[in-house]
């Protein structure tokens, strides 16, 4: 979230703080005051811009993150952006197209990708297409929008300042996708490697892959993903991904105890299933919290115990994990604004416990392939007692395997379960790379001793036997 991340040394941002860090404390500021359509003068901005992101690029890269999602830049009225009036345009208080054209080069340079936000749903009521479509009913924007007769439009939610754009109109579509000059080619040309489609689910499956299609015809190695608070699978027909809050919610609602883990590990279940034909789950976005969903610190009630077992699932489940800036150091905050507080560069607030817990499951999701792209197979519906499971397995190699376990409990779970893995075979060890424990397989089965409120990641050890070799004609 630019406006909130950290105001760069490069910034002209006229109340920067010290060193271009943001003051602490107050969760709102008053910068640069801009009037909203009632005339209050309370849109809230706290100076962040992109001069800051391409800035942090190394503490980014630290984190192991191969991708950057930044949330709208044009020219808007809100501190937000989701209501541009120039798509074609950064916004001066981000420090416009010279700090966006530093940044990706400075992503680039540690091969870090750019995810940039495209919203094609609506735009601002200050938009010029809309100032004249409203103005006059032979507008030849009139029906770029959609009008009612009386003189009404549909907007987004029923917000009169987020008016929705015709997408059925060949010449939107011209302006923003498919066109020589489009939206989505200026920024194409740019550096942009993903775009993400905000309101996925208003687009639908028709525009998101007409969005899809001809982003690739410019760079087949630019992906899309879609956005949608729902189950949304079905929408991989359209992007390449989705982003979906089903997943986070499935995972909160499973250490809430609102769900079994059996009901969680065939959410996912059934979502890997719909999704194999398109291969789109692996690119889909897996995440705890967002600038429109509190964190998971708030979230879980500030209980670590919680937090590092929905880390650990974030980073094992099929997907892509998705860090919410601060989250990595353990900042909290509830629906918006509380949420979109600005990051805390201040270390000696860093919760270094935690930051240390994100360092290490990336570690194992980059050293371990099945994560990335691996067979997903749920084992909770065999577990009767509280405990999550499954078992991830690298389709092209299934000698590299994982089988994760997740006790949401408050007691100590000693069980016995028989795990399908090919290359499972009897008197194999196997190590926790969370703890170091081993355990011995016998006839596809483990004993597994877990802790209240522990996982574990068991990976087999082939060379466990010395002078014999597991795998010596697979």
């Amino acid at each position: 979230f630019p406006d909130r991340f950290r105001i760069g040394k490069n910034s002209s941002a006229p109340e920067k703080a010290e060193q271009g860090l943001y003051p602490q404390g107050a969760i709102i500021k008053k910068w640069n005051e801009l009037p909203d359509d009632s005339g209050n003068r309370s849109i809230q901005h706290f100076g962040g811009d992109l001069w800051g992101i391409a800035e942090k690029a190394d503490y980014i890269a630290s984190l192991g993150a191969d991708a950057v999602y930044i949330t709208p830049i044009h020219e808007a009225p809100s501190y937000h952006r989701y209501d541009a009036t120039d798509y074609r345009s950064v916004d001066k208080a981000l420090g416009g197209m010279k700090a966006f054209d530093a940044m990706p080069e400075a992503l680039h340079a540690r091969g870090i990708h750019v995810i940039m936000d495209l919203v094609l749903n609506h735009v601002s009521s200050r938009h010029p297409f809309f100032v004249d479509a409203l103005a006059s009913p032979s507008s030849r924007y009139r029906s770029w929008f959609l009008f009612n007769d009386d003189g009404s439009f549909s907007s987004w939610w029923g917000n009169p300042r987020l008016p929705e754009l015709n997408l059925e109109n060949d010449d939107v579509l011209k302006e923003f996708v498919t066109g020589e000059e489009s939206v989505l080619r200026f920024w194409a040309d740019r550096g942009v490697d993903c775009f993400r489609l905000d309101c996925a689910n208003d687009l639908g499956v028709h525009i998101s892959r007409l969005v899809t299609e001809t982003a690739k015809k410019i760079n087949p190695r630019i992906r899309v993903t879609g956005e949608t608070f729902h189950y949304g699978v079905s929408g991989l027909e359209g992007p390449d991904s989705i982003q979906s809050y089903f997943f986070t919610s499935s995972i909160l609602a499973m250490l809430h105890g609102d769900i079994s883990p059996r009901q969680f590990g065939l959410n996912v279940a059934r979502a890997y299933d719909e999704a194999a034909p398109h291969c789109g789950l692996h690119a889909s976005w897996s995440m705890l919290s967002s600038h429109d969903f509190p964190r998971p610190m708030t979230t879980l009630n500030g209980d670590i115990a919680k937090l590092r077992l929905a880390i650990l699932l974030q980073f094992t489940v099929p997907g892509v994990p998705m860090i919410y800036y601060g989250d990595e150091i353990g900042m909290s905050g509830g629906q918006d604004p509380l949420n979109r507080a600005p990051m805390i560069w201040d270390e000696t607030r860093h919760n270094t416990h935690i930051r240390e817990w994100y360092s290490k499951v990336a570690g194992i999701r980059k050293e371990r392939r099945e994560f990335s792209r691996g067979n997903f197979l749920d084992l909770s519906q065999w577990l009767e007692n509280g405990v999550g499971g499954f078992l991830r397995t690298d389709p092209d190699d299934p000698r590299n395997y994982s089988i994760v376990f997740a006790n949401p409990t408050r007691s100590r779970k000693k069980f016995t379960v028989y795990v399908p893995a090919a290359h499972m075979f009897s008197d194999l060890e196997l190590v926790d790379l969370l703890s170091g424990a081993r355990v011995r397989s016998s006839c596809g089965s483990i004993h597994v001793d877990l802790p209240a409120m522990s996982g574990a990641v068991y990976v087999p050890d082939f060379g466990c036997k010395k002078g014999y070799t597991f795998s010596k004609r697979l």
